[in-house]
């Protein structure tokens, strides 16, 4: 990419990855609070109702195994937002010129972009998979950019003279 060249830079924004990270941070809380809740309930019913409840033990059981259910979804959760906040960093995550794209360090003549799609991933950011006609693929999560997808996907359209955009059909858009 040569300095004379018309840029535009799209850049990481690691306060979404850490508004991300604090969200299942809270619902962590959310969950240990709610088991503490159900144990609390299922203690009182056993203790009051024990001589009644019999074969319905199970049932007293159930309503603590759900919670921990939900608290290993909880800290799976959590345990993803922190990988993609240690993932991402400030600065540049893409550059869109005229004559072509880089992705970190790699730079594709948009001769060469063979395909530019959104992809969702369950529990994680979405990615903007970029696929070289040739070599392997480049990804950048979606969620923690700087610019809305529509505004990266005319950026694109724009500085690609029209040849590329960015398929966001996988995501339902």
């Amino acid at each position: 990419m040569s300095a004379s060249t018309t840029a535009y830079p799209v850049f990481y924004n690691p306060a979404l990855a850490e508004e991300r990270r604090q969200l299942a941070k809270r619902a962590l809380i959310g969950r240990f609070i709610s088991l503490g809740i159900s144990v609390i309930i299922s203690g009182v019913l056993w203790w009051f109702l024990r001589d009644q409840i019999g074969g319905f033990v199970w049932l007293l059981v159930l309503g603590l195994v759900v919670p921990l259910g939900f608290i290993v979804k909880a800290l799976v959760n959590l345990r993803r937002a922190g990988q993609e906040l240690r993932a991402i960093h400030e600065g540049v995550a893409l550059v869109l010129a005229r004559d072509g794209l880089q992705v970190e360090d790699a730079w594709l003549p948009w001769t060469e972009v063979g395909r530019l799609q959104a992809q969702p991933r369950s529990g994680r950011s979405n990615r903007l998979v970029v696929s070289p006609r040739q070599g392997q693929s480049l990804e950048v999560p979606l969620d923690y950019l700087t610019v809305l997808p529509a505004t990266l996907d005319g950026g694109v359209r724009a500085m690609s003279g029209g040849r590329c955009h960015v398929d966001f059909g996988p995501l339902g858009l």
